[in-house]
């Protein structure tokens, strides 16, 4: 996730905001063959909190991938699921990591 968001040009490192932290969690896979396609489905859960611990927000994010069950390796599915659900969370990541709390 970190790399993710390095690569992406995130800066949310703005004066007078203390640090965040990110805690991200995979809460769900889902592996499903229907007739010859085979689908990977994964959930994503990042908790944003403050540089004391305290929950700011809460990011999710979801991707599924298929592909023909013929030759199809779920493991090569899974990383390309989690890349897409990262993918899709990074932009309202970015804002919520740069809210300003009061």
């Amino acid at each position: 996730m970190l790399d993710v968001l390095q690569r992406s040009g995130v800066d949310v490192r703005h004066a007078g905001m203390e640090p965040r932290q990110i805690d991200v969690a995979v809460v769900a896979w889902r592996v499903t063959q229907v007739a010859a396609e085979l689908s990977v489905g994964a959930e994503l859960r990042v908790l944003v909190c403050d540089a004391h611990g305290r929950m700011l927000s809460v990011v999710t994010g979801r991707a599924t991938v298929s592909a023909p069950s013929r030759g199809a390796r779920v493991a090569e599915l899974r990383e390309q699921a989690l890349a897409e659900a990262v993918g899709a969370i990074s932009r309202s990541l970015q804002s919520q990591l740069a809210r300003a709390t009061s």
